[in-house]
């Protein structure tokens, strides 16, 4: 249903700019609703790996950072 708002956006926007400022918001707001904050959980897991590497280096953290590792990708 998005993408039908974002054609409407297209089309006002041609020569308007209230249409694209519109779109985007739009965009922002269903990525966010989709996906959550990326940026957050990449900094957060980001965090967590360097935790994990400066940590004693045994199976549970070995296992933590695949976890982690494949939470990142």
């Amino acid at each position: 249903m998005e993408w039908i708002k974002v054609r409407k956006y297209y089309k006002e926007s041609e020569n308007n700019r209230q249409g694209v400022e519109r779109c985007a918001a739009d965009l922002k707001q269903w990525s966010g609703s989709k996906f959550g904050n990326i940026t957050r959980k990449v900094r957060t897991i980001d965090k967590e790996l360097k935790f994990a590497y400066n940590g004693p280096q045994d199976s549970f953290s070995t296992e933590a950072i695949r976890k982690l590792k494949k939470d990142r990708d």
